[in-house]
């Protein structure tokens, strides 16, 4: 599985490319074999994009239960040496700050990651769209290219 920047770097390049079309429909009939190269190219990185959100995700669960684990520990630690709960809960969540940092981070990565991911879907769509009224096209005039 090829690193995320490298992914991103490629999607991009496609999305600018597609992004620069013209919108009439004479001027993007040479252009169906682009189309199609600019489908594969990011349903193939799709794949791969999508063990990146997998793992984000498996990070960003990770990261919750590491907070809830330890706070939970140091709850029960400080009611244990006879703090009240509410004395006992506020300390835990002095002490688990670093653990909820990181889990705002994991959760910033995989709403991110996930967000490039629908975005990509949108855009595999519009192509999708756009291929399809080429092919009509070239089926009522007998368009051979």
């Amino acid at each position: 599985m090829r690193q995320l920047d490298e992914l991103l770097t490629e999607i991009n390049i496609i999305a600018d490319w597609y992004r620069g079309q013209p919108e009439h429909i004479e001027s993007i009939r040479k252009n169906i074999d682009g189309l199609l190269k600019a489908r594969r190219m990011l349903a193939t990185n799709l794949i791969d994009l999508s063990f990146h959100v997998a793992n984000a995700k498996e990070a960003r669960d990770a990261a919750v239960f590491a907070r809830k684990r330890s706070y939970s520990t140091k709850a029960l630690e400080h009611k244990e040496n006879g703090l009240t709960v509410a004395e006992s809960d506020h300390k835990a969540n002095i002490e688990t700050e670093t653990h909820r940092e990181i889990e705002r981070g994991a959760e910033k990565a995989y709403e991110q990651v996930k967000l490039i991911y629908s975005s990509v879907n949108d855009v595999l769509n519009a192509l999708a769209g756009d291929i399809n009224i080429l092919s009509n096209e070239y089926k009522k005039v007998n368009y051979n290219g």
